[in-house]
């Protein structure tokens, strides 16, 4: 399905007025809490100054927008354009493009949410976020940054949430963004060799389970899904090599299915506390 098709399927015209005014709602929540001083561009642009500066956004949602939620926020960051008239849109210019495609490139190593607004601030004026198509793209990142359990729908491809499993490895990130497994600290070397351990053996028959606490950071939270995304990645490679002598991303969508099934990511995330 086409990017459009799948857009206009999943915002249909009769949900654009709710989801403009829940949005509209989003961005006055922020500034009554603090986490935006005005509506003014400037406002918009200082949040990113401040992630770049932090690496973080350090801001923890109180409520929900049952809108924004219900269609899994995923959706609206992908199909946000759907609240921007034709007329709001035309006012990009192609600065705008080329900014685009210097953020969304990739930099030689980790990206990071630091580096991403970084990128942003960089590459995009005060004045920008003056314009309806960053507002609405930003108040939506903020949305997401701000709820660490709504990456569930940003998790790698393929991903199982909930499988029923014989073995379940249960990790803990907890408020203080510190990893635990079993009662016990571990660090990020620790857990790489935890995690890499543990999927050794049939993935059909094992699962990762994650317990985020909702004050925990984003860039955490990303960090350990890179780990888990990284070696069920190894492991796709050295079975897609085996069976059809290429690496996973190369295979046609048939064989792909076929190493799905036999090695599927079952991977979930309990509720924010």
């Amino acid at each position: 399905m086409k990017h459009k098709e799948f857009c206009d399927k999943n915002i249909p015209a009769e949900l654009i007025p709710r989801l403009k005014k829940e949005i509209s709602d989003l961005e006055q929540f922020f500034i009554n809490k603090g986490l935006l001083l005005d509506n003014t561009g400037k406002s918009y642009y200082k949040v990113y100054e401040m992630m770049a500066r932090e690496g973080d956004l350090y801001f923890t949602m109180d409520t929900s927008f049952t809108l924004i939620d219900s269609l899994g926020l995923s959706i609206p960051q992908k199909c946000f354009y759907r609240v921007v008239s034709d007329e709001q849109l035309s006012e990009l210019k192609k600065r705008h493009y080329r900014a685009a495609q210097k953020i969304v490139s990739k930099p030689k190593g980790d990206l990071t949410l630091r580096i991403i607004a970084q990128k942003v601030i960089t590459h995009l004026k005060e004045e920008d976020f003056d314009l309806e198509f960053y507002r609405v793209s930003s108040l939506l990142s903020f949305y997401m940054l701000s709820n660490p359990i709504e990456m569930v729908p940003f998790l790698p491809n393929n991903v199982q949430v909930k499988a029923k499993v014989d073995n379940t490895l249960k990790l803990v990130l907890n408020e203080n963004s510190e990893l635990y497994l079993n009662n016990q600290a571990i660090n990020h070397d620790q857990v790489e060799e935890v995690i890499s351990g543990f999927l050794n053996g049939d993935l059909t028959k094992r699962a990762i389970e994650i317990d985020a606490s909702r004050s925990a950071t984003y860039e955490s939270f990303v960090k350990l899904m890179k780990v888990i995304d990284s070696r069920y990645e190894e492991l796709r490679n050295e079975q897609s090599l085996i069976e059809y002598s290429q690496v996973y991303s190369k295979l046609i969508a048939e064989h792909k299915k076929n190493i799905d099934r036999k090695m599927p990511k079952n991977v979930s995330v309990s509720a924010p506390k």
